[in-house]
């Protein structure tokens, strides 16, 4: 092997090397922000007398096994897509198409109605503030006046 070909040889490899490099950092600048679990929160009309509420309990309304909370009828309130919407379909446990098969057979079935959902946070806040028994998630960083949030069991 002489001088060029090893020249050539580690060229080749400083390349890819920087390729890999840029890759890398072109995914990790350009990813998209999520929302993490601390950009979340539950809220519920004010008229609903709980302050505190379990995820277990959570995942049973979202997912229309329940539809009450402490004695008080409830109905869920989604928001269509987002990173919000994306972080409460993995603390549920459940992908979009997931949700949806479950609240296809529920209303199918006769045991519950398509909840309603919106596609922005303040439309789904302005609802759950006028609607007794509304009970939903926004992003953390949202104002919410008027409306009031559960704190996690």
């Amino acid at each position: 092997m002489d001088i060029r070909s090893i020249a050539r040889t580690i060229g080749r490899k400083r390349s890819l090397c920087t390729l890999w490099v840029a890759i890398a950092l072109a995914a990790l600048l350009g990813a998209p922000q999520t929302a993490s679990a601390s950009e979340i929160m539950f809220v519920v009309n004010p008229k609903v007398r709980v302050n505190e509420v379990s995820l277990g309990e959570l995942r049973e309304i979202f997912l229309g096994d329940v539809n009450s909370l402490a004695g008080a009828r409830v109905n869920a309130v989604f928001l269509q897509k987002g990173p919000v919407h994306e972080l409460f379909l993995k603390t549920i446990g459940k992908t979009q198409s997931g949700l949806e098969s479950v609240w296809r057979l529920q209303v199918f079935t006769g045991k519950g109605l398509r909840p309603r959902s919106f596609a922005d946070e303040d439309a789904a806040i302005a609802y759950i503030v006028a609607t007794p028994g509304a009970i939903g998630y926004v992003g953390s960083g949202k104002p919410a006046p008027g409306i009031k949030v559960l704190k996690l069991k």
